[in-house]
């Protein structure tokens, strides 16, 4: 269970599926990586240090190394997707920039997937093969993300809300980034880990006043990431994706 802006709650359904879709790509990308630094004589330092390829737009989840960035993944996923006690009662930046970058993922595979529909009916317009995958798997990141979102937004009769994309098909990216910043928000109370370099370049008291007034705990900012050795990243990688595949239902 995991304290979300929507109360303290494991994700279930769509909405635990599409999040858990987006984790399981993320350990895959990571055992990668730390297959190829197994090969690398680099000390383990640089070996484990994320590349330019690896960023999420997410700069404090970014930030981490690979055991890290596995660790946190473990932590959320043991949280968010089983019925486990709460860590804590407030998270931290770390925290809340994990569950951010699970949900950048989820934006970059839709913008694909939309590149992809848009490379294939070019294809079919000038009558040239296309060999990309299906119609229907082309689109299986937004269906993943519409099922989510009309479980946690499911429509109304008031006109002012907003309805979402109509069909898994649309392809107009800034509608699905609006989508897919709702389901993010349904976890996330605010976005206070963006504040992260301003707070910590701070002097203290004036940072510890600022904190008071925005409501931000104490060590909201300072906590440290789970650090593993590669041993253990090895065992939290596995368990993290033994959870991810076996989400709420």
């Amino acid at each position: 269970m995991w304290p979300t802006s929507t109360g303290t709650r494991t994700l279930r359904g769509a909405e635990a599926t599409l999040f858990a879709a987006s984790i399981v790509v993320m350990l895959d990308s990571l055992d990668e990586r730390l297959s190829d630094d197994d090969d690398d004589s680099q000390d383990e330092d640089d070996r484990h240090s994320p590349t330019a390829d690896m960023q999420l737009g997410i700069a404090v989840f970014d930030s981490l190394t690979i055991p890290q960035r596995v660790a946190m993944l473990h932590h959320v996923s043991k949280h968010l997707l089983t019925d486990s006690a709460p860590a804590n009662d407030d998270t931290s930046a770390v925290d809340d920039a994990t569950v951010a970058a699970i949900f950048s993922e989820i934006q970059d595979q839709v913008i694909i997937e939309i590149d992809l529909h848009l490379e294939e009916d070019s294809a079919v317009e000038f009558d040239e093969p296309f060999l990309g995958p299906s119609r229907l798997d082309a689109a299986h990141w937004r269906i993943l993300v519409l099922a989510a979102f009309d479980q946690i937004y499911p429509n109304t009769d008031d006109e002012d809300d907003f309805k979402g994309p109509a069909t898994a098909h649309d392809t107009a990216v800034e509608t699905w980034e609006a989508v897919i910043d709702l389901l993010a928000s349904a976890i996330l109370w605010d976005r206070d880990f963006e504040l992260s370099d301003g707070f910590l370049d701070e002097d203290p008291v004036s940072a510890r006043l600022r904190k008071r007034l925005l409501g931000i705990h104490e060590d909201y900012f300072t906590e440290p990431p789970l650090d593993p050795t590669t041993s253990q990243t090895r065992v939290l990688l596995a368990q993290a994706r033994s959870i991810a595949s076996r989400r709420p239902r």
